[in-house]
């Protein structure tokens, strides 16, 4: 099982320390589970992360670097092996439910599921696309692998009753985390229109919450089935959300408040681990392989550049991150290196940055000056890794279909702005198709 939560930023779940209980059924799973500390997203994009995730590879790897750009979409290198054509050659039964078009079938993201269900509009409730999982489930039987991605924490954040009234602000935590963080009061979104940060804050939480609830559904739902005790569970973020972090309301930058996602995974057998060192998205896959026993999964696994994190806990190993070519019209690419406790931040423009994450975690503090050594060893590391990606050749991209761009557009990719969350932007009828 796997449930994707989309721009969730790890700092803001209660298991990852955040002081509202904005995750509790996320919290119990955590207690028995492996909960990895420090996961980055390999580029802070709904559709090049849940790429990662189902072929092990980075986005300058897989060709994808963005749901939307300039008119078009980026296409797998078609040669690639992926997670769930993997697992239906090997029986199992797949089915797939997402909550919005950046992972539309069309994408290549849904290879190999045998029940496929997608919005017809931009989007939909998590609700909506839990009821349909959890109405599959109840009529399914293993060996399966069944998908949910969750899209309500993407903004606008317009959390459904009643959690749009769960956190009222009295407990003034959001003031505290803008004020620790150094976000203003008001900023501006891509697009150019004023945010309100405080108040998007205090709805993002909201959002969060309710997205935990329909986890909590599923964990119901899972808890009563009689494999339960052979399931594996995984619940991982795509990427994060600056919320007013470094100026940023939205994401897409390679800054880790855009990059750092919540991982928790169950795995039968296996006592609960905490895992503190850095990892990449891209490590889910071989990590998932190796906890599965079939002949089918080498393949999957010789193609994988991530890496197997419960086979060598401990190993610290350096971890590329990159920003969405939206945020620059020539589509250069900020690049980030972490390098525990470093981090080396390269701009498009050429600007380098330099940080220690264990001393400044919210990367105020730019020691690019004061450290030339370390900044020509994080420079030099990030170097020859984008020489090594190079080798897989330019990205393949085809022009975007005019319903494409304009759903794409309707949730404020492709320079379009961001809709209010109404019934052009989020289909909230009793059934919606596919």
């Amino acid at each position: 099982m796997l449930v994707t939560l989309d721009t969730v930023r790890a700092d803001r779940f209660s298991c990852y320390g955040y002081p509202r209980e904005t995750s509790p059924h996320l919290d119990q799973l955590a207690k028995t589970s492996v909960r990895f500390e420090r996961c980055l997203a390999p580029a802070p994009t709904t559709l090049p992360s849940h790429t990662s995730m189902f072929t092990g590879l980075e986005p300058l790897e897989h060709g994808v670097l963005a749901n939307l750009h300039e008119g078009l979409v980026y296409e797998r290198h078609p040669d690639l092996l992926t997670l769930t054509e993997t697992l239906q050659q090997a029986g199992y039964t797949t089915a797939g439910f997402v909550s919005a078009q950046p992972l539309r079938k069309e994408t290549g993201i849904g290879a190999g599921f045998e029940t496929w269900s997608e919005p017809r509009r931009p989007e939909r409730p998590g609700f909506r696309t839990m009821d349909k999982a959890l109405e599959w489930l109840n009529e399914t039987e293993g060996p399966l692998f069944l998908w949910v991605h969750l899209f309500d924490p993407h903004n606008p954040y317009q959390p459904q009753e009643p959690w749009d009234q769960h956190f009222d602000g009295s407990d003034g935590v959001v003031g505290a985390w803008m004020k620790a963080h150094g976000v203003q009061a008001e900023t501006t979104r891509l697009g150019g229109r004023k945010v309100d940060m405080h108040a998007a804050n205090e709805a993002y939480d909201g959002e969060l919450r309710a997205t935990d609830e329909e986890l909590g559904r599923l964990l119901t739902a899972l808890g009563a089935r009689p494999r339960w005790d052979q399931t594996i569970l995984a619940v991982i973020g795509d990427h994060g959300e600056g919320l007013g972090q470094h100026g940023e309301p939205s994401h897409g930058l390679a800054w880790d408040d855009h990059l750092h996602v919540p991982w928790v995974m169950r795995i039968p057998g296996l006592a609960p681990l905490t895992i503190g060192e850095t990892v990449s998205v891209t490590d889910f896959l071989p990590t998932l392989l190796g906890r599965i026993h079939t002949e089918r999964a080498s393949d999957l696994l010789d193609q994988c550049s991530g890496i197997d994190r419960l086979k060598f806990p401990g190993l610290s190993t350096p971890v590329h991150g990159q920003s969405s070519p939206r945020q620059s019209a020539k589509r250069l690419l900020d690049h980030a290196w972490t390098e525990d406790p470093w981090k080396y931040l390269r701009l498009a423009d050429g600007t380098e940055l330099l940080f220690d994450l264990e001393q400044d975690p919210f990367e105020f503090h730019d020691q690019a000056g004061a450290q030339p050594e370390v900044l020509g060893r994080l420079r030099s590391g990030l170097d020859q890794h984008l020489e090594r990606l190079a080798r897989y050749g330019e990205a393949r991209t085809r022009r975007a279909t005019p319903e494409e761009e304009a759903n794409l557009r309707a949730l404020g990719y492709g320079g379009g702005e961001v809709p209010s969350r109404d019934n052009s932007a989020t289909d909230k009828s009793g059934d919606d198709g596919r």
